[in-house]
């Protein structure tokens, strides 16, 4: 099993990262990796789905996302990703908030299929590419939770 875990500080609160972290319009924006992102209605609420499609190097993957962990509150979730040809996935996200700032972190756990060669590969080659889309996808949420406070500040001084 290869793990992923990745953390950003955003300028904000739960509360600020909240109306953007799940929406799927913020979602498709933000994350040039994502093609899909059809959330039932109760998402992210425990046993809601989401489907799911993603590029990953050569490859499209569709799948469904199942909520088995939310906390409304702290926004702490965690969920399975049952990609069609491939492994399932275990995603954590956090969001730790302290002093008008919080800290996101993702951690992914898979597994890839196949044979000894491809564990190496993934080893040396998806991990690491995992492990920068999952640096690119924290940095965009920054930006954009960043970026709608300073408009929302702009919009409070004029």
């Amino acid at each position: 099993m290869a793990t992923v875990r990745k953390s950003i500080v955003i300028e904000g609160t739960r509360d600020d990262i909240r109306p953007l972290v799940h929406d799927p319009e913020a979602v498709l924006a933000r994350d040039n990796n994502i093609y899909r992102f059809e959330p039932d209605a109760n998402w992210p609420a425990v046993g809601s789905q989401l489907e799911l499609g993603f590029k990953t190097f050569a490859f499209n993957i569709d799948g469904v996302a199942t909520s088995l962990e939310y906390d409304p509150q702290t926004m702490n979730l965690v969920y399975r990703i049952e990609p069609e040809n491939f492994e399932p996935g275990l995603w954590r996200w956090t969001f730790d908030q302290h002093d008008g700032q919080t800290t996101v972190t993702v951690e992914i756990d898979y597994d890839l299929p196949g044979s000894y060669l491809g564990k190496a590969l993934d080893k040396l080659v998806v991990q690491r590419q995992n492990a920068k889309q999952t640096e690119r996808t924290l940095a965009a949420l920054k930006a954009q939770v960043e970026g709608t406070l300073q408009v929302k500040e702009a919009r409070a001084q004029a």
